[in-house]
């Protein structure tokens, strides 16, 4: 089965290995393509062979989908116009160095969920907020009681959200709150996903010693 080739890449498809983790239904699978829904999140994963393109896409055009995640750039081209967001990103596996919580890496608190809504708010990022805040996914780094930056676990678990307040970037709190995130959820494979125009945080990334996928990750979301 396609979905079985896609697994040998683990670096492009460490996405993947997470959402099998969630309950998920398969809802298609040949030797050159496949559709997953993971239930919860109503997100449709899907991949193919470009000469399946077609096909795939009149079988997921009979879905009413929130959020569609593909690697086939071919898929993205022809579905892309179709929804309200869409965009193309690189994947990566954090495969650096995991350091132990001083203690200032903790859940967000309630003081400070406003703070981060008005921070991260552009198209679906407010409700990103909302959902990780709930789930216990939005983590903030404090010093002496006070919010230096924050991050958090998107929905589908990739590491994401970095933020730090002006006045104290560029000493080294972004590359020490990621590191400490990828300990905190020791549960996953350390994962993100960064949107090809974020030059800030792919160079940042990059220093951390991640590992670059082959292939670019595509979202679709309404």
């Amino acid at each position: 089965m396609y979905i079985d080739e896609c697994l040998k890449d683990k670096i492009s498809y460490c996405n993947l290995y997470q959402y099998l983790k969630f309950e998920h239904e398969i809802l298609y699978s040949t030797e050159n393509a496949f559709i997953l829904k993971i239930v919860k999140l109503n997100i449709y994963v899907v991949d193919c062979i470009d000469s399946e393109v077609e096909k795939v896409k009149i079988q997921i055009e009979n879905y009413k989908a929130i959020y569609i995640t593909t690697w086939n750039d071919k898929l993205y081209q022809l579905m892309k116009s179709k929804f309200k967001y869409a965009c193309k990103c690189y994947q990566a596996i954090y495969n650096g160095e995991k350091i132990k919580n001083n203690g200032n890496l903790m859940h967000l608190k309630q003081e400070d969920l406003e703070y981060v809504k008005k921070t991260y708010n552009k198209g679906e990022d407010a409700k990103e907020v909302e959902y990780g805040f709930k789930e216990n996914n939005i983590l903030g780094y404090y010093e002496n009681g006070v919010l230096i930056g924050f991050v958090g676990r998107h929905f589908d678990h990739s590491i994401g959200m970095l933020y730090v307040k002006e006045e104290y970037r560029r000493k080294g709190y972004g590359s020490l709150i990621l590191k400490l995130t990828y300990s905190f959820f020791e549960d996953q494979l350390p994962f993100t996903q960064i949107i090809i125009d974020n030059i800030a945080s792919l160079n940042l990334h990059k220093k951390l010693d991640c590992n670059f996928g082959k292939k670019y990750v595509y979202w679709m979301c309404n």
